[in-house]
């Protein structure tokens, strides 16, 4: 190997290195359903393009995604890891009402949440971007 090519795959691997340490970015697509617990009414949303970012030294996942022109942006705490799957829950003063669960191997996701009126699930699957 030449001076140049080992610099080369020196320098890519730091790379990789530092994306890797700093956090996950992946781009998803996702579906949801939402009813309302007094009429047991239940709807689908139209689908949604999320970005998502696990940052495993913090121990949060940011999920952020638009629809309507309007932004939606949600940081979760990573509460446990048990077999590749991430259990995170969005922090609140009022109690914990969303929750999200990732799987690490098959980049698939679902979050909840969950009022006690109005509830929502989304789910949907991921791309690595960097």
């Amino acid at each position: 190997m030449t001076i140049r090519n080992s610099i080369i795959f020196l320098l890519c691997t730091s790379i990789a290195g530092l994306a890797s340490a700093q956090g996950l970015v992946l781009s998803c697509s996702a579906k949801a359903v939402y009813g309302r617990s007094n009429d047991l009414s239940v709807y689908e949303r139209e689908g949604h393009s999320p970005s998502i970012v696990v940052d495993l030294a913090a121990n949060t996942i940011a999920y952020e995604y638009s629809r309507e022109g309007q932004s939606f942006q949600f940081l979760y705490q990573i509460n446990e890891q048990v077999d590749g799957v991430l259990w995170a829950s969005e922090p609140s003063d009022t109690g914990i009402k969303n929750h999200l669960s990732f799987d690490m191997n098959s980049l698939k996701f679902s979050t909840s949440h969950l009022n006690g009126g109005f509830n929502t699930l989304k789910f949907g699957s991921c791309a690595k971007t960097i």
